[in-house]
């Protein structure tokens, strides 16, 4: 499963998430990715920071990441830089 988020203090995707989400980095070909995150009431701004994917990557990455629970870190926090990694 892809890596925890470095730090409490950052919003963490749910479990179920985890599993879309590799899943789409299998099927791209995305070994790690790098997001920014940003919660909002209902959902989450994902933004793709790295690597440069092609559209059709982002796409599927993107579509991944739309049907996740995003839990906020500590204190509350709602944003933050996460890498999210395949497992070796």
């Amino acid at each position: 499963m892809p890596e925890r988020a470095a730090s409490t203090a950052l919003p963490e995707p749910d479990s179920a998430c985890r599993t879309l989400v590799a899943e789409a980095m299998k099927q791209t070909g995305v070994e790690r990715i790098t997001v920014r995150v940003a919660l909002a009431k209902d959902k989450a701004a994902v933004d793709l920071l790295a690597p440069e994917l092609t559209p059709a990557q982002s796409a599927e990455v993107r579509r991944a990441f739309a049907g996740c629970a995003w839990l906020p870190g500590e204190n509350g926090a709602a944003t933050g830089t996460i890498e999210l990694s395949l497992p070796r």
